[in-house]
């Protein structure tokens, strides 16, 4: 049966949010001691009401030694192609953090080599940097530029102003990396004993952690809150998921979890073959919007089951709804009802008995309406493309 790797929604379509979150994970995986946090956060302080938008936007990650001598370390991402320009607003964003957190002691600019990023942060002087900042116009009151205009456009804080930069360069760090993956599959090793389990199960277990550190950090965002971890808290997560995710199979996120963290972006379905069989059944945006929903749900499941080596498990999963299915259209034309939304309402009513909950059941019929390349000879149709 063909497997289509397009098949990721929600956080996988934002790219730049999923480079975000794995190289948090990345360092989350670091954490050493029980003095050490790392928290996540909107550099920008902007209220995200929907997780869409989070891509726009630049993140940056805290990480914080408690001891006697509390010290942190900023840590920059960016998943694009970095400028002069936006290195100059990241520098003065850095300048207001050292100015709010004196102990500041390494400041880190993490990007993909994929991007040929060259690091201009040293090419650039005070003086041109001054300049960028103070002679900008129609600024918001609450702006980068504006609150360095503040703290700096005064007589003799100019010297102020070269200090702060120069300590700034000093504890710099530019990194470019192509092999994230394989970074946090190295450095996770003994969080998830690596040396224990068939590596397909260390995988899944990467995969479950990376998932409920995402709807953690979402559930935080969208309530404009940032989201920290210490290593008590990643230990309980390494828990569960060791407990849950062994040879048997990885346990999937809640579909309430699933749901807040992966939305669905209709127009990105309007020329796919489920979202077309769903309109013939004369449903409202609302339920195509669910539907599709529960499809992406069971996606998710499946790409778990299968990275554990287990396809015979999907093969009996999704031969079940289509006998389900064909016994459904069987019934409706023997009575001469057979009509897309009867065949729909009526098939998703038989329980598919070897997944564990109602959303999954319903979540295989419509990912069996995907195309025959994807699905092939169980394809599911809630009106036959012939009619």
């Amino acid at each position: 049966m063909a497997d289509n790797g397009n098949d990721k929604s929600g956080l996988y379509s934002l790219s730049g949010f999923a480079y975000q979150i794995k190289v948090f994970f990345y360092y989350v995986m670091l954490l050493k001691d029980e003095y050490s946090s790392i928290e996540f956060e909107s550099l920008d302080d902007i209220a995200i009401k929907n997780i869409e938008k989070f891509d726009n936007y630049d993140t940056t990650f805290i990480s914080k030694i408690e001891n006697e001598n509390t010290s942190y370390q900023i840590i920059q991402v960016k998943y694009t192609k970095i400028t002069e320009k936006k290195t100059k607003d990241l520098m003065l964003r850095w300048m207001l953090a050292l100015k709010n957190h004196y102990n500041i002691k390494k400041f880190m600019l993490f990007t993909d080599e994929k991007y040929s990023n060259e690091n201009f942060i040293n090419e650039i002087s005070a003086k041109e940097l001054y300049r960028y900042a103070i002679n900008s116009k129609k600024e918001k009151s609450n702006s980068i530029k504006s609150k360095i205009k503040i703290l700096f456009f005064s007589k003799g804080t100019y010297r102020d102003f070269y200090k702060l930069l120069k300590k700034i360069k000093d504890s710099v760090y530019f990194i470019s990396n192509n092999e994230i993956d394989d970074s946090i599959k190295s450095v996770a090793s003994n969080h998830f004993k690596r040396n224990a389990v068939p590596e397909v199960i260390y995988c899944a277990r990467l995969v479950s952690a990376l998932k409920d550190i995402t709807h953690n950090i979402m559930e935080n965002v969208l309530l404009g809150k940032s989201y920290s971890i210490n290593l008590a808290e990643l230990n309980k997560i390494e828990e569960k998921i060791i407990q849950d995710t062994n040879e048997t199979m990885p346990i999937p996120l809640t579909y309430a979890e699933f749901k807040k963290v992966n939305s669905i972006d209709i127009d990105s379905y309007t020329n796919k073959r489920e979202y077309k069989q769903l309109q013939h059944c004369e449903l409202p945006l609302t339920g195509i919007k669910r539907n599709l929903q529960q499809c992406c749900y069971y996606v998710d499941f499946r790409h778990r089951i299968l990275a554990m080596g287990n396809p015979e498990k999907i093969a009996n999963i999704e031969l079940q709804s289509y006998e389900n299915f064909e016994r459904v259209q069987e019934t409706l034309a023997y009575n001469n009802n057979d009509t897309p939304r009867n065949r729909l309402d009526e098939t998703q009513k038989l329980r598919n008995e070897i997944v564990s909950t109602p959303e999954l059941s319903l979540g295989t019929y419509i990912y069996l309406t995907k195309e025959k390349e994807i699905i092939g000879e169980n394809q599911i149709s809630w009106k036959d493309d012939d009619e």
